[in-house]
């Protein structure tokens, strides 16, 4: 284990005890306080009347300054560097009204912007809520994959956390419903999601996501609705009309009917060694590839092979 900081964020977060409180450290590494480079001083200089020994003294001092005075002097290029960024960061208003009507922004700390941003802009209010809210009731298009739009939400979760304003469990999942309500792909599973999870306190969004992306796994984009018992829900969807219950719970029990039936029975003789990417005729199967093509499935077999090789 090694003492470890955080370089120059040392400048922007103070005491030394915020610093150590507020930073993650890697693993394995003992956290460091923050020391910044101190200025190494005068150079040193030498008598006109020094002897042998005290010229060599004199070199060694000088040596010594000039390594710390480097160091000094790279600190203090990234610190501009890095008040430059903060500065940039600012629009011409909120500039105007942190420089010095004399000095401008040259005695301005990195310290000092942080907290003139944090004060001005880092707290969330209600127009900022709705706006990230709206947000994330974005259509969901099939072509992006449904891994980046779960991403997208649990980053906004996580900035309103930050602010200390969380989404509502129910919120979340609300949100996300109806992001991916429009492509009608995922009613299916949010339904038998729904089923399993009757009560509100049960229906988080973790779960959810857990469901989506096993339904996504499982799912061969390259199927007929049909083929997957899902036509009803998909084109019912795709005119914008409301599905009775009664054809939800039918597309529910006809999906868990096909998932049943395409699974391998207890009896059923199946090839252990089909592969997703390389079909019938691979010494392995699909969990055991090494050579996989994009989007290979681990868990296909020769019963069930999930849109892969069909050799």
């Amino acid at each position: 284990m090694r003492p470890y900081n955080h370089g120059l964020l040392g400048f922007v977060l103070s005491p030394a005890e915020e610093y150590l409180l507020l930073l993650v450290f890697p693993n394995h590494h003992v956290p460091a306080p923050f020391e910044p480079i101190q200025p190494p001083g005068d150079e040193p200089e030498l008598a006109g009347d020094a002897n042998a020994l005290t010229v060599s003294r004199h070199n060694a001092e000088w040596a010594s300054w000039k390594f710390n005075h480097e160091k000094f002097q790279i600190q203090q290029k990234d610190l501009n560097n890095f008040k430059m960024v903060f500065l940039q960061s600012l629009d011409s208003t909120s500039l105007k009204r942190i420089s010095d009507p004399i000095h401008g922004t040259r005695q301005l700390t990195v310290a000092a912007i942080h907290d003139f941003l944090g004060t001005r802009f880092g707290t969330l209010v209600s127009v900022d809520l709705i706006s990230l809210s709206a947000s994330l009731a974005i259509p969901y298009q099939t072509s992006t994959p449904i891994e980046i739009l779960l991403q997208v939400h649990r980053d906004a979760h996580g900035i309103a956390a930050a602010q200390l304003q969380p989404f509502p469990e129910y919120q979340k999942v609300h949100l996300f419903r109806v992001a991916v309500k429009a492509c009608g792909v995922f009613e299916s599973c949010i339904l038998a999601w729904l089923l399993l999870n009757p009560t509100v306190a049960t229906q988080t969004f973790d779960s959810l996501s857990t469901a989506i992306l096993a339904f996504s796994d499982n799912f061969d984009q390259s199927a007929t609705a049909a083929s997957m018992g899902y036509s009803a829900a998909v084109l019912t969807s795709t005119m914008n009309t409301p599905l009775p219950i009664h054809d939800l719970i039918a597309a529910a029990v006809s999906a868990a009917f096909l998932a049943h039936s395409n699974m391998p029975q207890p009896n059923t003789k199946v090839d252990a060694k089909y592969c997703w990417t390389h079909g019938t005729k691979a010494s392995h199967t699909s969990a055991e590839c090494r050579r996989r093509k994009n989007g290979h499935k681990e868990r296909a077999t020769a019963a069930n092979k999930m849109g892969g090789n069909p050799s």
